[in-house]
């Protein structure tokens, strides 16, 4: 599994039989034996247990560590054991999971659908819990008025 992904050339496809649970905890940086590989998996690079974010993602990361809030990159929401959504950042709070988004700029209907679908399943399942912020200049004050 390690060799399939640090040498393939151009794509590596894998065919997982059963739970993929293994593959989503394998996907996040904290749960790395080796921080000095790098590595990247669904298109999630690794570098010394570090995601390579979006700018938006690595000021909102930077924001969090600086106030000491602990919390996870990129860890999938299951439903019976099947990722649904994936939020970029889950926070605790009083022992609740906290959902955090940070959306860019939507400019595909698609795009504008997929944000209405997830903002739907949000509503329905984790309300109080979540907070969807635009990626804009007011990135970081509209961060600190969300979080709980």
């Amino acid at each position: 599994f390690y060799t399939a992904l640090t040498r393939a050339k151009t794509n590596c496809h894998l065919l997982i039989q059963g739970c993929m649970n293994t593959v989503w905890d394998i996907m996040h940086p904290e749960n790395a034996h080796i921080n000095q590989v790098t590595s990247s998996l669904f298109g999630i690079s690794f570098n010394n247990a570090d995601p390579s974010m979006s700018s938006q993602d690595s000021e909102v990361r930077a924001f969090l560590i600086e106030r000491g809030i602990d919390f996870r990159y990129l860890q999938p929401i299951l439903e019976n054991g099947r990722p649904i959504w994936l939020p970029d950042f889950t926070l605790m709070h009083l022992d609740q999971p906290f959902y955090l988004e940070i959306r860019g700029q939507i400019t595909e209907n698609d795009t504008a659908s997929h944000w209405e679908r997830k903002e739907a399943w949000y509503s329905r399942n984790a309300a109080g819990r979540y907070a969807i912020i635009d990626a804009d200049s007011s990135l970081i004050e509209n961060l600190e008025r969300v979080l709980p």
